[in-house]
C-alpha cells in the first residue's frame, strides 16, 4: 500500500516478545508522508498519513493530531524518538517536545528506521535490512539512498551499499532527472566530460563543487536511467518518472534484451556496488541500436534485484544472517520487488516486506516507535 488510511487508522499493531516495555513512546517519523506513532507495551498504534511537513498546514495538523491523540488514547510520553536529519521540522518539534517535557529524545538514522519497520511487524529481532528510496541524511552526512544494514536489536552495521555519485542543483535533482543524467555522464569519465557533450553549466557546478552533494540514492538511478532511455526529463509528480521507468520495462518483459550486473566491490571493507559502471553499461546498451528503451529498462530492473540478492549472500556468508527485510519507497516498484523476492528466496532468504504500513516513509514511524520500545529490553 502507498498510503495507509481510513479503514486501517487507528488499527495497532500488536507485537510479540516485547512484553514488559512499560515506558510510553512517542515517534514522529520523517518529514515527507510524514506519519508519528506511540508505542507502550506490546502494541504501536501509527496515525494516518499527514502530508508534506514543509507545508504548514500539514505541520499545524501534525502538531494538533498528536495532542489528539494522547488525549484519547490516555498516553504521555516518557520517551521520543525522531529521525537524525539535522534540519527536519520533525527532529526540531521532537527536541522541542522532549525539553518541554523534560524526556529523554533519540536520534534514529533513517534507512535504520526503513529495515525495523519491517522488523516491527513480524516482530523480528535481527536481519539484513534493505532499504532503497530516494533520500535520507546518512550517519557519514551524505545522502543515503541505497542501503544494506546488518540490524541487531536496536544497532545496526552498514554493510554495504550503491557507491556514491555526486549530484548539483540542490533540491532540484529529485525533481530534474535529465540533470541527475547528466551528473552521471560527469561521474562516468570526468578527464573526458568535455567530449560528452555535458552541459557546460552542470560541468562547472560539478568541477567546482557548487551546491553539490554526494549521494547513494537507489530513487535518483531511477531518475537517471529513466532519462537516459528519453522516457521523461523531469518528476511532475514524486515518483514519476521512476514509475514511467517501471511501466516501460513491464512492456520490455518478453523483448530480446541485454544482460546488465552492478560490479560489487568490498576492497574498502565495504560491499560497493557501482552504479557508474552500470550506468556505462545501459547507456551503450540502448546507444547501440540493437535493443528497445522497453527491453534495457527491463534488464535494468533484473541487474538491481540480482546484486540485492547477490549483495545480501556475501553478507550472510559473513555473519550467518538468514533474514532480509526490504524497505523504502523504491520498492513500492513491483518488477523490483517480485523478482529480487524470488531471487532471495531461491537463495534460502526468509523475506519479509512492509504490509501493515507502507514501504515508503509513512511507515518509518512505525519503525522508530519500535525502536524505542527495543531499547526498553535492553537496559
Amino acid at each position: 500500500e502507498i498510503r495507509r488510511s481510513r479503514g486501517y487508522v487507528p488499527l495497532p499493531l500488536i507485537l510479540k516478545g516485547v512484553s514488559g516495555c512499560e515506558k510510553s513512546v512517542l515517534s514522529l517519523g520523517g518529514d515527507l508522508k510524514s506519519t508519528f506513532s506511540f508505542g507502550k507495551k506490546d502494541r504501536i498504534i501509527t496515525s494516518q498519513y499527514i502530508g508534506d511537513l514543509e507545508e504548514v498546514g500539514c505541520f499545524d495538523n501534525f502538531k494538533d493530531y498528536i495532542e489528539r491523540y494522547m488525549k484519547l488514547y490516555h498516553i504521555k510520553p516518557e520517551m521520543i524518538v525522531c529521525d537524525m536529519h539535522p534540519k527536519y521540522h520533525s527532529a526540531k518539534y521532537a527536541e522541542k517536545l522532549a525539553k518541554n517535557m523534560n524526556i529523554p529524545i533519540y536520534k534514529i538514522q533513517h534507512h535504520h528506521a526503513h529495515a525495523l519497520s519491517v522488523m516491527a511487524e513480524y516482530s523480528l529481532k535481527s536481519c539484513i535490512g534493505v532499504s532503497l528510496d530516494g533520500t535520507g541524511y546518512g550517519t557519514d552526512g551524505k545522502i543515503w539512498g541505497g542501503e544494506f544494514l546488518l540490524c541487531n536489536n536496536t544497532e545496526f552495521t552498514r554493510a554495504g551499499h550503491l557507491s556514491y555519485v555526486k549530484l548539483c542543483g540542490g533540491d532540484k535533482a529529485s525533481v530534474n532527472s535529465e540533470l541527475v543524467k547528466e551528473c552521471y555522464k560527469y561521474a562516468s569519465d570526468e578527464e573526458s566530460a568535455e567530449s560528452t557533450g555535458i552541459n557546460p553549466l552542470i560541468k562547472a557546478a560539478l568541477s567546482n563543487n557548487i551546491n553539490t552533494f554526494e549521494t547513494s540514492s537507489t530513487g535518483r538511478l531511477f531518475d537517471c536511467i529513466c532519462a537516459l532511455l528519453e522516457i521523461k526529463k523531469e518528476n511532475s509528480y514524486e515518483g514519476e518518472c521512476a514509475i514511467l521507468l517501471e511501466k516501460a520495462a513491464r512492456r520490455g518483459e518478453n523483448l530480446n534484451k541485454p544482460v546488465f550486473s552492478f560490479k560489487i566491490d568490498e576492497s574498502v571493507g565495504m560491499i560497493v556496488a557501482d552504479q557508474i559502471q552500470l550506468f556505462n553499461d545501459v547507456k551503450d546498451a540502448y546507444e547501440s541500436g540493437r535493443y528497445k528503451k522497453e527491453a534495457v529498462a527491463y534488464a535494468f530492473h533484473l541487474a538491481l534485484s540480482e546484486a540485492i540478492a547477490r549483495i545480501c549472500h556475501i553478507i550472510r556468508d559473513k555473519n550467518s544472517e538468514n533474514n532480509v527485510c526490504l524497505s523504502g519507497g523504491v520498492f513500492a516498484n513491483m518488477i523490483l520487488l517480485e523478482e529480487t523476492v524470488s531471487a532471495l528466496k531461491e537463495d534460502g532468504f526468509l523475506v519479509y516486506i512492509n504490509e501493515f504500513v507502507p514501504a515508503g516513509d509513512a511507515g518509518i514511524s512505525l519503525g522508530q516507535a519500535y525502536y524505542g520500545l527495543l531499547s526498553q529490553k535492553e537496559v
